[in-house]
């Protein structure tokens, strides 16, 4: 499901979950960019960029590898 054009979510229903960097997050509202770039660049087993994200973020940003 995409919650941002440069995001999707994987593997999870849009919902609240915790994370470690934020605490409580609820993927049914809309989460902002700069959040949502933190998460995945830690490696947030949930986002994946879309196609569009790809474009304007991938050289930007990289997952951490655990």
């Amino acid at each position: 499901m995409v919650i941002h054009k440069y995001f999707r979510l994987k593997g999870i229903e849009p919902g609240r979950v915790i994370t470690h960097q934020f605490g409580e997050l609820d993927f049914r509202t809309k989460i902002p960019l700069d959040v949502l770039k933190q998460l995945y660049a830690s490696g947030f087993p949930y986002l994946e960029l879309t196609k569009e994200g790809e474009k304007r973020l991938s050289p930007k940003i990289k997952p951490e590898v655990h």
